[in-house]
């Protein structure tokens, strides 16, 4: 409460509608781990209408990469982003990614505080590992390259820390996963009330899901089915 509170005064304040915005948090304490700023500004460019809302920690680095990348935007072609970056404690960027439709970012830990909040998730990973730090129990999308060295681990290429995964990853690439996410949440979120009861409304959810999501439902299949196998077998064996 006691951080949700300024949240809720700094959304107002600067007209940021709860779960109508995107927010993006392209910086990490290592800078091995981000995308360029001129990547993280063509993205931003591709995604005007929305309402992006930047934000990243106090750190120099930190916020002279927020510069960059904001130095870099069209901001004649869409309004400018509204820039948080260096004002929000921990606790107040929990508050706000929760009010968020959906988040961007890299391997840091406010992509995790994003997922731990239940908002949809797309992170870029370059040379850490996406199957031991990627998202979980929450709508994401991972985007990395095809490098056959990554995960490597490395603080960039030979120690470099530049990292060409994360250098050549296209811009195209992420925008398809953001507009992936951003329809297959709203499916799960705008069932109409009317189908909110009887078989009807979960044959017509479940399509929906199926059609907006076919991996995400694939995968609760195989869960699902894998887990009646099992308590099949624990009752054949008992």
């Amino acid at each position: 409460d006691h951080a949700d509170r300024p949240i809720t005064e700094l959304v107002a304040r600067h007209g940021i509608r709860d779960k109508q915005f995107i927010h993006l948090h392209p910086a990490s304490r290592w800078l091995f781990k981000c995308w360029p700023a001129e990547k993280t500004a063509a993205l931003m460019d591709a995604l005007q209408g929305h309402q992006l809302v930047l934000t990243a920690a106090p750190e120099v680095k930190e916020r002279a990469l927020i510069e960059d990348i904001k130095a870099r935007t069209n901001v004649r072609n869409h309004a400018p982003c509204i820039d948080l970056s260096g004002q929000l404690s921990l606790k107040e960027l929990a508050a706000l990614t929760a009010r968020a439709r959906l988040f961007i970012g890299v391997d840091s830990a406010p992509m995790h505080i994003a997922a731990g909040m239940g908002t949809p998730t797309v992170v870029l990973f370059g040379p850490s590992g996406d199957k031991e730090w990627g998202p979980w129990q929450v709508a994401h999308r991972i985007v990395t390259t095809d490098h056959s060295c990554r995960p490597c681990g490395r603080a960039g290429c030979g120690d470099s820390k530049v990292s060409d995964c994360l250098v050549t990853l296209p811009v195209e690439r992420v925008l398809a996963a953001v507009n992936a996410l951003l329809v297959c949440h709203a499916t799960f979120t705008s069932v109409p009330p009317e189908l909110v009861e009887g078989q009807a409304a979960l044959r017509t959810c479940s399509f929906m899901v199926r059609q907006a999501c076919p991996e995400r439902s694939r995968r609760a299949h195989h869960e699902r089915h894998g887990r009646k196998r099992s308590t099949s077998r624990a009752t054949h064996l008992m």
